[in-house]
This record gives C-alpha cells, structure tokens and sequence, in this order.
C-alpha cells in the first residue's frame, strides 16, 4: 500500500535459500534452505527465520504450500517432501527412481506438480491417495532445470535444460 520496504532478514551462514513460497491462511514466507537441509520459516514481524532440519539430507530446492502443508522437492533424490504446519512433522514420497527432483508448484486442485531432471517427467502428486502420476516430457533434451509453474485453469507451464527460447506446456486431463 505506501511502497515502502518492510524488512532485510540475514539468514544464519549455511542456509543457501533456493526457494520460497506463501502460507496464505498464516501469513508465514516458508524456504528451502539447500546447504542446510531443511526449511526456513519467517513469520510476520519476526526478525529472523526459524531454521526446521528435513528427514533427509538431499538438498531441499523448489516449494509450494496447500492446506497446512509445505511440499518441498529434493535437489539430490526421488522424493518429495511433505512439511505439515499443524504438526510440526515431515513425510516423504518416492516417485520413479533414478529421477532427482526439480521445479515444483502447487495445482489449484492440492496436487504437488514436480518436474523431474534426467529423462525428464512431470509428476503429479495426489496427496489424498499419495500416488504420482507420471507424464514423460517429449523432447531428446527434457530434463528439467528450474521453470515450473501451474496456471489457475491447471495448466502446466515449463521450460527445458538445453533447449533455448522456448517453453513448454501440459494440459492435465
């Protein structure tokens, strides 16, 4: 509203902040804190961020929140991570092995859209029957690097690692 610049947070040495993503209901900025292996939480008129280990030191990378959840992939593994706010506990989801983790976002439908980064697949994670769904991406070079997102409707934006100027996109049935 006054434009005015609200707050500077230094975060503590070994954090390495990839990601960041909004809670709306609380107000709480949550982040992925690579070097640290875990996640960061700055909640409103806080000084400084609240450091919180994951279960598994992959290098945590790409954030998205739903329903009291921050779903988080792994820079270095198969897995997404689940952070439930309300709990304060961790669980973690493999999907197809030999795929490490990549851009994520959030559907409007609560599904944790992942990009994988070798061959290269969109998986969707449904968390009420916490299977993926895996769409391979068509392209010799399809590993993904770092553009993902969901648009209201439910599609799926994204770019490729090799291939320049171009983006892609998937339209969920």
């Amino acid at each position: 509203k006054t434009g005015t610049w609200r707050a500077s947070i230094v975060l503590p040495p070994q954090t390495y902040p990839v990601a960041g993503t909004l809670e709306p209901e609380s107000g709480d900025v949550w982040f992925t804190l690579y070097t640290y292996n875990g996640l960061g939480r700055w909640q409103p008129g806080a000084t400084s961020i609240t450091r919180i280990p994951s279960p598994s030191a992959r290098g945590p990378a790409f954030a998205g929140v739903h329903d009291g959840k921050v779903y988080f992939t792994y820079w270095l593994s198969n897995r997404l991570g689940a952070y439930d706010t309300r709990t304060g506990t961790f669980t973690e989801y493999a999907w197809r092995t030999g795929e490490n983790g990549g851009p994520m976002a959030m559907a409007p439908n609560g599904h944790a859209v992942v990009g994988t980064r070798n061959r290269g697949y969109i998986a969707v994670f449904d968390p009420v029957t916490q299977t993926f769904t895996d769409y391979v991406i068509p392209s010799l070079n399809a590993g993904l690097k770092d553009g993902l997102t969901v648009a209201p409707d439910g599609v799926v934006w994204f770019t490729l690692t090799f291939t320049h100027n171009k983006i892609a996109k998937l339209v969920l049935p």
